[in-house]
């Protein structure tokens, strides 16, 4: 009786964690425990950067996808401008200022029917050739108020500027009167044909 009664139980010579899980984390010290929090948060940072780094390949992928269509539609929309806008010719000439060559005068057509402008700049001896799209490509036909400007520049002290640092302003000044400067003002209209070669010579006075 009482040897049946003292008799260690089957279960009793098991391993300690094959009885009861709850009774092996139980009895677990410190450092076990910390070892194991170490190692899940080292496993929790793992499968972050895992999912970082799907995301991030997902997302230039996405970039890639959408630079693609930008740049054909780029393309695509200036082949489009290209073919619409409208045929420019050949055009320069002359400007005199008092009967006497205008230099480094910037020369603009307006042109009356398109909302188009061509550009030059002239030489020592008054002479340009005008810019629409490429480089003395000519303006568009028809009609073209003129726009001729001549400016230098003063160096003036700014409210900034001290001994220990200097400041100063670039004001423009102009140099031919100011009716020349814009289109509603100017005196100057010159026509541009589509064939020829448009070589026209523009007088205007200093007064």
């Amino acid at each position: 009786m009482y040897g049946e009664l003292w008799a260690p139980s089957p279960v009793a010579k098991l391993p300690r964690w094959t009885i009861s899980p709850c009774i092996w984390f139980g009895s677990r010290n410190r450092g076990q425990r910390f070892l194991e929090k170490l190692f899940l948060l080292a496993f929790i940072v793992r499968l972050q950067n895992i999912v970082i780094a799907v995301r991030a390949r997902q997302l230039i992928g996405i970039v890639l996808v959408v630079s693609l269509s930008f740049t054909t539609a780029g393309c695509g929309a200036g082949d489009e401008w290209t073919a619409k806008r409208p045929k420019v010719y050949r055009a320069q000439g002359v400007v005199k200022l008092d009967g006497k060559p205008l230099e480094e005068a910037t020369v603009i057509y307006h042109s009356q029917s398109n909302d188009v402008s061509a550009q030059g700049v002239t030489d020592k001896s008054g002479n340009f050739t005008l810019t629409t799209y490429d480089a003395n490509d000519g303006a568009v036909e028809g009609k073209h108020k003129v726009v001729i400007t001549k400016r230098t520049y003063e160096k003036r002290k700014t409210k900034y500027d001290s001994p220990e640092e200097s400041s100063i302003a670039l004001i423009p000044k102009e140099l031919l009167p100011t009716k020349y400067a814009l289109p509603k003002t100017t005196t100057v209209e010159v026509e541009v044909l589509g064939k020829g070669t448009n070589n026209a010579t523009i007088e205007i006075t200093s007064k």
